[in-house]
């Protein structure tokens, strides 16, 4: 349960950092869809 949360926070940051590395919008819904599943 602990990893969700700081998975959570980590995807907040990750989020901008590959938003601008791959530019796709798809992958971060992809992994954001993973991490809630």
């Amino acid at each position: 349960m602990y990893s969700l949360e700081y998975r959570k926070e980590n995807i907040m940051e990750e989020r901008n950092l590959r938003k601008t590395m791959t530019g796709v919008v798809t992958s971060d819904k992809m992994d954001k869809t993973v991490v809630i599943a």
